[in-house]
């Protein structure tokens, strides 16, 4: 079978038919995509100077990381690694620079969603927003059983 000529492939995984996607990168540094990245990436995170920095002018921001990606010039940047108190208790929390780094997460993680959604099952509530009120739900139903 050739595997690498078709977008959805399928092949066998320890006796299981597997689907295997590919060409997704060009869906990842789509400038749609990158530009959507963004706006879940600043959410809560406004009043950083990266997230004003790039409000400013979006376009062209977004247009430098396409450049980036297009061109695989882009490395991951260095993590700010800081202690926080955290109700008595220290936590270490290590964070990337919102410019490019989270933007780019956030568009690789809009790409995959869609192809993990079908492997969960109507058990699993974490990765809806609505999780928590279908999980309550769904134990008072198994409650009343």
């Amino acid at each position: 079978m050739l595997v690498g000529l078709f977008s959805k492939a399928r092949y066998r995984h320890k006796g299981v038919i597997v689907k295997r996607y590919g060409y997704l990168w060009k869906d990842v540094i789509d400038f749609d995509n990158l530009l959507l990245a963004h706006h879940n990436a600043r959410k809560g995170k406004t009043w950083y100077k990266e997230v004003k920095m790039v409000d400013s002018d979006p376009y062209y921001y977004i247009d430098k990381i396409y450049h980036m990606l297009n061109d695989k010039t882009y490395s991951v940047s260095p993590y700010k690694v800081f202690v926080h108190n955290d109700s008595g208790k220290e936590r270490i929390i290590s964070k990337l620079p919102y410019y490019p780094d989270r933007i780019i997460q956030w568009a690789l993680i809009q790409i995959r969603t869609d192809f993990y959604k079908h492997i969960h099952n109507r058990h699993i509530f974490c990765n809806t927003r609505t999780g928590s009120t279908l999980w309550f739900e769904k134990v008072a139903l198994c409650a009343k059983r």
